[in-house]
């Protein structure tokens, strides 16, 4: 056997063994695969420890690996196997080590054709080569790396876990500037998804989540459990909200084998993003995270949100895209499946504008608004204001440039507030609009906003 064959050899042996180690579930795909398709001995031995475990109902993971070994094999090797291996790319791998056992086999038989001088048994070794010969365009068939129509046709389909707003099977950003209450929003959607309450109010959940996997490694204990506790979520953890902090023992990366374990039909959210990138913000480092969010979408996550902080020019603009409020390459804009936008446009209350930055195959709300203060500290979420259709255009709610100039909407705000007091006085429309100095109509149209969240809720 050539050098180049065994290095490929081994090359490939290691991923498939690496992305088991790391998904567990991939060893069910192995297709009674030999050992002596592994060149080193060490492989080989790590191999049967995996088909021993899996036979037996047991999860093949690291740990359980080396335990099975018994230090038959040596454990810094076993932990090394998983270094740089996408497990997604695992039929591939697999498939490029079956292509290396028959071209070894060829090999081998063109080394023992050469040396021998039986003409019996060199008919013997040229028809074992053309068999080979045979099988190698059928192994490099490239209609095998294409889904088929009957796969298309059992496809799931769009679903969402809650609806319009979080998709399944993909990853949603929630993009803000720093203190714009992204993580607010985050454990929002987690209290809706634990108890099937609407989010704000307004977008219904489809179905509860069976567990919640929240990582927030930037944050301590005692911050974030403030936080929980806002948010009415004690209950909840170490039961059905699994919580990952800065105080955790060990840093645990998206790509490790226990992670990836607790994922399967589990609603993810990371807090935030930039955390588990590699330093930098180019292309290398938004294709090695996308890489780690689709393994978890492999590995059986439900959802996975994710906050992100927008650029800190975005505090100047005027309106909101994907490119100036998702910070980085644009390829991480194109791995996920849609984001929203958040701008406080009113810190006393902590109002937040809403706006979805990317829909992919589905029609987005339009804008909304949503105060935290008083609603988060009185009933431990969000109240909708201004619902999708009501909320305007983010402009409105800016300062004006001007010094001392105020938002166009401070003044609409107040007159709104008015209006609901003394609807709530008993006072008549006509009343009201002499009272406030507004039209009738105009009084009408803030009624109208404001029964729309009281009629979605008892929808």
């Amino acid at each position: 056997m050539t050098t180049d064959a065994a290095a490929k050899a081994a090359r490939y042996g290691r991923a498939v063994l690496g992305s088991i180690l790391q998904l567990p579930d991939l060893a069910g795909q192995l297709d009674g695969l030999s050992p002596d398709a592994f060149v080193s001995d060490a492989d080989r031995k790590i191999l049967k420890a995996i088909n021993v475990l899996y036979e037996h109902g047991c999860q093949p993971d690291l740990a359980a690996v080396v335990a099975e070994l018994d230090d038959r094999v040596d454990a810094a090797y076993v932990a090394s196997l998983i270094d740089g291996v996408i497990p997604e790319s695992f039929s591939t791998y697999l498939r490029r080590l079956k292509e290396t056992v028959t071209e070894r086999k060829l090999l081998r038989t063109i080394e023992e054709l050469q040396g021998e001088t039986a003409n019996e048994r060199r008919l013997v070794l040229i028809d074992r080569a053309k068999e080979l010969l045979h099988q190698r365009p059928q192994m490099q068939d490239w209609h095998s790396i294409f889904q088929t129509r009957a796969e298309f046709e059992n496809a799931p389909p769009l679903r969402f876990a809650i609806e319009g707003f979080l998709p399944e099977r993909g990853t949603t950003f929630v993009a803000g500037l720093p203190g714009n209450s992204k993580t607010f929003v985050l454990l929002a959607q987690v209290r809706a998804l634990l108890t099937g309450e609407p989010l704000f109010g307004y977008f219904k959940v489809r179905e509860e989540s069976q567990r919640v996997i929240y990582l927030i490694p930037e944050s301590l204990m005692g911050p974030f459990w403030t936080r929980i506790k806002l948010f009415h979520l004690e209950e909840y953890v170490d039961k059905r909200l699994f919580i990952h902090t800065l105080e955790s023992k060990e840093r645990v990366p998206l790509t490790d084998s226990r992670l990836l374990q607790a994922a399967k039909d589990s609603d993810v959210f990371i807090d935030t993003v930039a955390r588990y990138m590699n330093g930098g913000e180019d292309i290398e480092d938004a294709r090695i995270l996308a890489d780690s969010l689709f393994g978890l979408l492999r590995a059986g996550a439900r959802t996975i949100s994710a906050a992100h902080h927008s650029p800190k020019g975005f505090k100047d603009a005027d309106y909101m895209c994907l490119e100036n409020m998702v910070r980085g390459s644009g390829d991480l804009g194109a791995a996920i499946s849609t984001a929203w936008g958040l701008r406080q446009i009113d810190e006393s209350k902590n109002r937040v504008y809403i706006k979805n930055l990317k829909p992919r195959d589905f029609l987005p709300c339009e804008p909304f608004i949503i105060p935290g203060r008083p609603h988060i500290d009185e009933r431990g979420c969000f109240d909708l204001t201004e619902p999708p259709g009501f909320a305007g255009e983010l402009t409105e709610h800016l300062p004006s440039k001007k010094k001392g100039g105020r938002p166009p909407m401070a003044e609409h705000n107040e007159k709104q507030e008015q209006v609901l007091r003394l609807k709530s006085e008993g006072r008549s429309v006509r009343e009201i609009a002499d009272k406030v100095g507004i039209s009738a109509t105009s009084v009408h149209r803030f009624i109208q906003a404001q029964s729309v969240p009281q009629l979605v809720e008892q929808l």
